[in-house]
């Protein structure tokens, strides 16, 4: 019986291998890299780097029957370079993930790859080069519900990426967001920048016109000209404590802004038109003190908000930005906690200064979807702590 249970797995393992197809695509060592499609994944494996293609030379799985068939991507370890027109017009992907050894992608590599949902660039310390000029940009065409920039990235042709991204979550090893980087980005919903981001680039969040709330963290020192430009749906806007300077337009048409909360104790310098637009007799800008408050009710620009209240330093603390965002705080009415690793079993819960429970909710991944919303309109105005499982951050309830 034994022997037959082997005979037939080797069985079984022989048509699986039959079933997978293998192509040497190292440059200039063909043998280096290869790439192998089993069922409906191709995986880039070895050392160094890819093939360059163009129109005289076509890919392997060129073949239509063979490139419809490839919904994932894995880039594994070791693969240095992802060729030019490697993925073109490959419109049946999906998902795609992206190993830290990546240093460059080539021209047009993921060109109209219009069903790409998910990329995910693995968090890294090289610099990763998107090339292209022209319309000839690495994923120009392509529209990720949900991106993860795990390093910083040299642009090569601003505007890289489609404007239908949902969720963007940016490293801890990224410290830039270079110009025009989300320009237009209409349906970004949700952004998280990693703790170590000194700079937010011109024209970097420009247009995207479904972000309702930024926290800026404190690693940050500049906000570009226009950077947030145009965000017709952003309400609340949380400034980090090291930001110095606040470029040109930065603000300018976030029409709908009620809250900007700036954590440095002194006024940042601030550009006449940064705020341009934005109704400062019904936004409310909170500073960290009753000294700091002196300092904004004299600073240019900063004196133009006719509503500016002053909290305690400890009032406002982020969760691990990379992982959870907490919007707006202070807040009036309703909390909103963006996770996008809820796990089975996780509880929030809202406690009072004297300890009282006041909200708790077990929350999982398909019931939160990314998003969970806590309504404490009718919590006393105050001080709360909010834990998720053993983070902490504290809010304030207006």
């Amino acid at each position: 019986m034994r022997k037959l249970y082997l005979v037939l797995l080797c069985g079984l393992l022989c048509i699986s291998n039959l079933n997978a197809q293998t192509w040497n695509i190292g440059y200039p060592n063909a043998a280096d890299v290869t790439a192998t499609l089993q069922d409906s994944t191709l995986a880039i494996s070895g050392t160094g780097a890819m093939v360059d293609w163009n129109q005289a030379r076509n890919v392997p799985w060129d073949d239509w029957s063979v490139r419809s068939s490839i919904r994932t991507l894995i880039v594994e370890s070791g693969v240095t370079t992802i060729g030019s027109n490697a993925f073109f017009n490959s419109t049946n992907l999906n998902s795609v993930t992206i190993s830290n050894s990546v240093t460059s992608i080539g021209s047009s590599a993921f060109f109209r790859c219009t069903n790409l949902k998910n990329l995910i660039i693995e968090d890294g310390t090289s610099t990763l080069t998107l090339n292209g000029t022209g319309t000839n940009y690495a994923f120009y065409g392509c529209n990720p519900d949900t991106l993860h920039l795990g390093r910083n990235i040299n642009w090569l042709g601003s505007r890289q990426f489609g404007t239908n991204i949902k969720y963007l979550t940016i490293g801890n090893n990224v410290t830039s967001i270079g110009d025009w980087a989300f320009f237009h980005c209409t349906a970004l919903a949700s952004v998280i920048i990693g703790n170590n981001v000194t700079t937010i680039g011109n024209f970097a969040f420009q247009d995207c016109t479904s972000l309702t709330s930024i926290i800026i963290p404190n690693s940050v020192t500049t906000i570009g000209d226009r950077a947030f430009f145009n965000c017709t749906a952003l309400t609340s806007v949380i400034i980090g404590n090291s930001v110095t300077t606040i470029g040109v337009q930065a603000f300018m048409n976030c029409t709908n802004l009620t809250s900007v909360t700036s954590l440095n104790p002194v006024p940042p310098a601030v550009m006449t038109s940064a705020f341009l637009g934005v109704n400062r007799e019904l936004c409310t800008l909170y500073v960290v003190s009753d000294k700091a408050l002196a300092f904004y009710q004299n600073a240019e620009i900063w004196r133009d908000f006719l509503n500016i209240r002053a909290l305690e330093p400890s009032n406002i603390d982020v969760v691990n930005a990379t992982e959870i965002q907490i919007f707006p705080n202070p807040v009036t009415n309703e909390l909103r906690i963006i996770n996008h690793d809820w796990q089975q079993g996780d509880v929030v819960k809202l406690f009072d200064m004297n300890g009282r429970l006041v909200f708790s909710k077990g929350v999982s991944n398909t019931s939160a979807q990314g998003e969970l919303i806590i309504d404490i309109s009718s919590q006393k105005s105050g001080h709360y702590i909010l834990h998720i499982g053993n983070r902490t951050a504290k809010v304030v309830k207006l």
